[in-house]
């Protein structure tokens, strides 16, 4: 379905305007006459969030959040987190081989590599993860909730959240000896088993152990298998294994340290296959070096030999002291990761260049010390410093004996210092006002040594540099409670660092930094006696030194990432959750984006197709202004809805949850050509169901459950350069059965 951008502007003015007229009188009528009013005795329970760094009611927080528990999570078919873009409308994730890349209202990073960072902090408890390799992963039986922030949080969380957050917490330590064990099994032979156990050791010392084993054979076949020596079967299977330890010592009555151990691994084909669009031999010219491609979105035809290997193991230490008048926090985290996988270069069997090696691995190091108020306090503030340092190392490997590109290794290590603080001030009992700053400074050294053999490209040659940026970002909130609804207007401003181009077939150049504007407009608030929940928003961004990536120069094509753009963005978020009986409840979620380039630099290029071009060349790079054009991965109208209606039996319930999600459609790259249509997706609808039965004594749960149910065809991922136009299908449907243990 798709929406003219002036109906999209007068219905988000609409649906906003409306809202606030309603809530208004329905405040006022629950405050003149709440005795009249009939609602179910079941209430929406209170969701505790620290999206500002410290315990609060989510309806409390002047921040757009998306927030769900982790079995409102299960019950929908979530269990990774790309599949949070199900479940929260204005999300795309993309998904490249090990890579996530996501996207929160239009903003996001699509090459996030070494020197690229991403737009999006991704946030495991406390701990900051800079590789967007690491940002796919299960969240497993321990997850207590996952919350979603909204635009730039450049205050209090820093460096390169842009676009806002994802934040996965934990379940805490407690007193009590209990756990949790699962086991599902489904087509493709998917198997997943996870367990948690919390041990008390004495009254205070307290232990948390939990793991998660997954599996499932791949459900693409490679027709390339039996015909090329050594290339792999198939594709999209996948073994993840994961394991966490979290030792809680209360080691005062005023100083508690918390201590977090993660480690996982993860072998996997994801992604890594890319098939040719449209699947005809000519498209690539390849029908000259003797291949084919995959014709259907459950086939591939791919030279591939390898898989993806991926291993992290990252840790957090926690402590908290109380110094009566205010707390001191100190966070210590440090993060060994290395990943290597194997890219499919030019979209078939063919050897026009054989399959890509790109390892990578990486040590960072960080430290927070926060000083945060006591509650009580009249004037709410937090204050702090954070230290930062990441060493990275990735490498390049394309080979062929037709044709041959660089060799590369590169170095880039980043030091990162930031002070930072936030202030809420009670002008009366009902209005405060939120002033915060961070003033950050980064410093990058980067190394790049290329080795080639002779051939099509021209050799790239050593390069060393070093550069750094500082940036002060601020945040302005003024709220206002009325009854139990919340109204707020800020301004916020996030800052991205710079960086440096690569890959590149040359020397790379430094990217400035990219900084975005926020203005924002938002409404929270329960109702019906606690049975209506409501937020909404309606935003601006200003956007400005964008870094695109975008065609390189020359026929092959090689991408390249530059400061190419500005751009503007108008918005509205809308979140409701309602409880109209004790049986049923309902989550619905809405987003709408009106977004377009501004001051594109009109010397960019972009990839045009050129098929019949004889040999390999099937696009070449054109200039393209893309000025006016909708932002990438930006879709302009998405929504979701999930039901969930509990059958009350003698020995136990039946709930059973149907969740329906949609995306308009969206850019993956710009359109120079029609014939490039394959760059579009379409609009699509994802479902999602589970029907359980849990136990009286709801210890035992059995559930079948499904998700892709109508078995809808997209993409994870489109891409072009000089060989063409190349794309990755998401999953299909999948099904299965788990039963569930708790004690």
């Amino acid at each position: 379905m798709r929406l003219s951008k002036g109906y999209r502007k007068r219905l988000a003015a609409g649906v906003f305007g409306s809202l606030v007229a309603n809530v208004c009188q329905s405040t006022l009528a629950q405050n003149l006459d709440p005795a009249d009013k009939k609602s179910p005795s079941k209430t929406l329970e209170e969701i505790i969030v620290t999206a500002q760094k410290r315990a609060e009611d989510l309806q409390d927080v002047p921040i757009s959040v998306s927030a769900f528990t982790g079995s409102a999570l299960q019950n929908m078919g979530i269990s990774d987190t790309q599949e949070l873009q199900m479940v929260t409308p204005g999300v795309v994730f993309t998904n490249l081989g090990p890579t996530g890349s996501p996207y929160i209202r239009g903003v996001g990073t699509r090459l996030a590599i070494n020197g690229l960072d991403p737009s999006i902090a991704t946030y495991i408890q406390d701990r900051y993860s800079p590789r967007v390799s690491a940002s796919i992963m299960g969240l497993g039986a321990d997850v207590e909730r996952v919350e979603v922030l909204k635009g730039p949080q450049g205050t209090l969380y820093g460096r390169n959240a842009t676009g806002g957050a994802v934040r996965i917490i934990r379940k805490d330590v407690v007193d009590d000896l209990e756990g949790d064990l699962r086991a599902s099994y489904g087509n493709y032979n998917a198997v997943d088993m996870a367990g948690t156990v919390n041990i008390p050791v004495s009254s205070d010392l307290g232990v948390r152990l939990s793991g998660l084993y997954s599996t499932r054979d791949g459900y693409v076949d490679n027709l390339a298998h039996g015909v090329i020596p050594g290339v792999l079967e198939e594709f999209d299977d996948r073994e993840l294994n994961s394991v966490s330890a979290r030792v809680r010592w209360n080691i005062s009555d005023s100083m508690t340290a918390d201590l977090l151990v993660d480690y996982w691994t993860k072998n996997d084909a994801e992604g890594l296959h890319q098939n040719a669009l449209p699947p005809v031999e000519l498209n690539f010219g390849i029908s000259n070096f003797g291949g084919f491609t995959g014709r259907k979105p459950s086939e591939t035809a791919t030279d591939l030999t390898d898989k993806s290997d991926t291993e992290d193991l990252s840790g957090q230490l926690r402590i908290d002291v109380d110094l009566a008048s205010l707390d001191l926090v100190s966070i210590t985290t440090f993060d060994d990761f290395s990943n290597d996988w194997y890219g499919e270069v030019d979209g078939s069997s063919a050897s026009v260049l054989t399959p890509g090696d790109f390892p990578e691995s990486s040590e960072t190091f960080s430290q927070e010390i926060q000083f945060i108020s006591d509650p009580a306090s009249s004037i709410e503030w937090i204050a702090g410093a954070f230290l930062y340092r990441d060493e990275h190392t990735s490498e390049v490997f394309v080979d062929s004996s037709t044709i041959t590109i660089s060799q590369g290794n590169q170095e880039m290590e980043t030091t990162a210092y930031a002070l930072f603080g936030q202030l809420t001030w009670d002008l009366n009992e009902n209005t405060a006002i939120t002033i915060g700053g961070r003033y950050s400074f980064e410093h990058r050294k980067v190394s790049l040594e290329q080795t080639k053999r002779p051939g099509y490209f021209t050799p790239g040659v050593p390069f060393y540099a070093d550069s750094s940026w500082n940036k002060f970002t601020p945040r302005i909130v003024l709220e206002h409670h009325f009854g139990e609804s919340l109204i707020y207007a800020s301004y916020s401003q996030g800052f991205k660092s710079g960086g440096y181009n690569y890959p590149a077939s040359t020397t790379p150049e430094s990217l400035d930094p990219e900084t975005l504007d926020m203005y924002e407009l938002g409404l929270k608030g329960d109702f019906l006696n606690h049975s209506l929940r409501l937020a909404t928003s309606i935003y601006y961004y200003d956007y400005k030194d964008l870094q695109v990536t975008r065609a390189a120069s020359g026929t092959i094509g090689i991408v390249t990432t530059e400061n190419a753009a500005d751009a503007k963005l108008y918005g509205l978020d809308l979140d409701v959750t309602w409880i109209p009986t004790n049986s049923l409840s309902i989550d619905f979620g809405l987003n709408l984006i009106d977004s377009e380039y501004k001051d594109y630099d009109a010397n960019a290029k972009v990839f045009r197709e050129t098929i019949g071009i004889p040999g390999f060349g099937a696009m070449v790079d054109v200039p393209y202004d893309a000025s006016g054009d909708s932002m990438l991965r930006a879709s302009e109208f998405s929504y979701y809805v999930s039901a969930n209606y509990e059958f009350n039996l003698s020995h136990g319930t039946v709930p059973v949850v149907l969740t329906y999600s949609y995306k308009d459609d969206f850019l993956f790259d710009f359109i120079a050509d029609p014939a490039a249509k394959h760059l579009r997706q379409d609009g699509y609808g994802l479902l999602n169901g589970r029907v359980s039965y849990l136990t009286e004594d709801v210890q035992w749960r059995f559930s079948i459950w499904g998700r892709n149910l109508t078995d809808e065809k997209y993409f994870d991922e489109v891409a072009a350069n000089g060989m063409g136009i190349r794309g990755s299908y998401a999953s299909p449907r999948t099904y299965g059965v788990e039963v569930e243990y708790q004690f």
